[in-house]
């Protein structure tokens, strides 16, 4: 059944998201006709083949072949899955996102709720930046000279000082009008025990803001000054507007070194990050003290298409990035592991050692697969039976998790060489684990890049683009095909949703039709069709006629992937089956000599289904 209230909110963000403007927030676009050009963002080219239509409010590249609506592009461009992209879209609209079990006027309420957050910690941030040039903030500014943080480094990350006192910035606060429920709510302050009022909750603590994509201030994490104090680091805790699991420190400071380099130092440490600047790799940035999750990927993801991984050279540095590996493979993300000195934290490697000795270290890293390899060799005693067996299932449960099947296969080879074992022993090991094989090749088909197409499925995109233009075949097409159950899942949404329409209205609407679709491939797809159709390519003089022929054309196509399966049968049955079977063989050969005599469609034709 489908969402009203979320395909109202779809609408509305995508009335609001005027593509052009969208677009030229990355790149400018040039006017050519009735189209604006630029040289596509995903791909290396010299010409310009990237177009936007702004009429129809879709992209299309004739160069690397995507294209889309505004959904699609941000999706793209960002590598954001759909709801992302939705709530970036509607956050530039200033929209607010519609909460589950949220009426209007809530939703409203606790949008305004969040802005007061932000709120809230801008104003913190800027009285801890305060207190560190203050008089109290001595002990604060002597730990960032012994590390070798600089003045320009302070300024760029916006570090602070939290007072040694009880209430000092809930007292600033309370100055401002600001309610204590809210300090609570943003993580700046405690409840007293006794009910008697609330406390701040960093104290004499050197400050490092942590922010969102936007540059909004949402939580801060903060480091001991005083050996007593623990623990040594300290985050905000959870709120609305922050989750340790979804946000790293120093990304808005570092975003456009990734995206201009495509890759992502990752470490552990505030000061790591800000010393990697200070040394020359502005693409650094930091997890806030807890493991590396998927939602850390996915963010990572948008920007990055490769990860470094440089945690401390100990053994629980080494034991962090081994637990990594796994969530690497099911996003699909590239990454490698860069070991330090023993005993060295990435920012004294870079003060001790210098930027030339981490640049070797960096060329030394190893990929993810070979790292794993080694260290499933040293955890087991591959000279046993046992041992080995327990080392092949260990790198097994990582294989296992990699989404691109040809990715998959790539690792299953390399595996199989690793250990000197026939890769079908491997294949009939993974095949013992169907639930996440099954996850996987879902993952693929859905998110990954389309295959080579067959020819059905050639076919079943030309009888899409043959419906467009001849919405009235519809129901006839409709009627001979089931689209839910066609080849190619783009065209089989494509198809399912414009039936639905034109049953409904009367009449397509590409536009509105584009979001109806939940498919990225079957928006790309509407956009080829709509691309060709606008230059005139592919244009038929006789729509009804060219319907009629993909049809004929998917209709010959099931006759002769039953024949060859019946032929097939024949050859492997006994005597019994094989003449229980004659006749359809006969039937089938007797309609492909028709067909090719240029006999009719037969109306109204279903696939050939085996018989039960």
């Amino acid at each position: 059944m489908i969402n009203l209230e979320h395909e109202s909110f779809k609408r509305r963000v995508k009335d609001a998201s005027d593509i052009v403007q969208v677009v030229t927030g990355y790149f400018p676009l040039q006017r050519k006709g009735r189209n604006l050009w630029a040289c596509c963002p995903f791909h290396q080219e010299k010409t310009p083949s990237f177009s936007v239509n702004p009429e129809g409010q879709y992209f299309k590249c004739f160069g690397c072949g995507k294209g889309g609506d505004v959904f699609s592009f941000v999706m793209a461009v960002e590598r954001m899955d759909f709801p992302e992209a939705l709530a970036s879209l509607a956050e530039r609209a200033h929209i607010p996102m519609p909460e589950r079990g949220r009426s209007a006027e809530e939703s409203r309420l606790w949008d305004l709720g969040k802005n007061l957050l932000y709120r809230l910690n801008g104003f913190a941030a800027r009285f801890f930046r305060q207190q560190l040039e203050a008089d109290e903030g001595r002990s604060a500014r002597e730990y960032l000279h012994r590390r070798g943080l600089t003045a320009e480094s302070v300024e760029r990350y916006g570090l602070g000082y939290a007072p040694d006192s009880w209430e000092a910035l809930t007292r600033e606060l309370a100055g401002h009008k600001a309610e204590a429920r809210h300090m609570v709510a943003a993580g700046l302050a405690t409840e007293r025990k006794d009910g008697s009022g609330v406390y701040d909750c960093f104290r004499n603590r050197l400050i490092f803001p942590i922010q969102d994509l936007a540059g909004r201030v949402v939580g801060f994490g903060a480091r001991a000054l005083a050996d007593t104090d623990t623990p040594k680091y300290l985050n905000s805790r959870e709120t609305p507007i922050f989750s340790k699991g979804q946000t790293v420190f120093g990304l808005p400071q570092a975003r456009e070194a990734i995206q201009e380099k495509r890759r992502v130092f990752l470490m552990e440490g505030y000061t790591d990050v800000i010393m990697a600047w200070q040394k020359g790799f502005p693409e650094s940035v930091a997890t806030l003290g807890t493991a590396l999750a998927p939602a850390h990927l996915r963010l990572l993801r948008r920007f990055a298409e490769k990860v470094f991984l440089i945690y401390d050279s100990d053994q629980a540095g080494l034991a962090a990035a081994e637990r990594s590996l796994d969530i690497f493979f099911e996003a699909e993300l590239a990454a490698r592991i860069v070991t330090l000195a023993p005993g060295l934290d990435p920012c004294d490697f870079l003060v001790e050692r210098g930027p030339e000795a981490f640049t070797e270290r960096l060329d030394a890293s190893v990929e993810l697969f070979d790292f794993k390899l080694s260290a499933v060799r040293q955890q087991h005693d591959l000279a046993s039976v046992h041992g080995r067996r327990a080392a092949v299932k260990a790198l097994m449960d990582t294989v296992a998790r990699a989404a691109d099947p040809i990715m998959a296969a790539e690792l299953r080879r390399r595996a199989a060489e690793a250990f000197g074992l026939p890769e079908e022993a491997l294949v009939a090991e993974l095949a013992g684990r169907r639930g996440r094989s099954d996850r996987s090749a879902q993952s693929a088909r859905s998110d990954g890049p389309d295959p080579a197409l067959t020819r059905r499925q050639k076919a079943e995109r030309e009888l899409a683009q043959a419906l467009l233009a001849c919405p009235a075949a519809l129901a006839r097409a409709a009627a001979a095909r089931d689209f839910a159950g066609l080849a190619d899942p783009a065209a089989g949404e494509l198809l399912a949703a414009a039936a639905r329409m034109h049953q409904d209205l009367g009449e397509l609407n590409l536009e509105e039709l584009a979001t109806k679709l939940s498919r990225q491939e079957a928006v790309a797809l509407l956009a080829d069709i709509a691309a060709a159709a606008g230059s005139g390519a592919g244009r038929q003089t006789d729509p009804a006629g060219a319907v009629d022929r993909v049809l004929l054309d998917l209709r010959r196509i099931d006759c002769e992937e039953r024949l060859a399966a019946l032929l097939e049968e024949k050859r492997a049955a006994g005597p019994e089956r094989q003449g229980s079977i004659g006749p359809e063989i006969v039937g089938l050969k007797r309609e492909l000599e028709a067909m090719l005599r240029g006999s009719p469609p037969v109306a109204g034709s279903r696939p050939v289904q085996p018989e039960g």
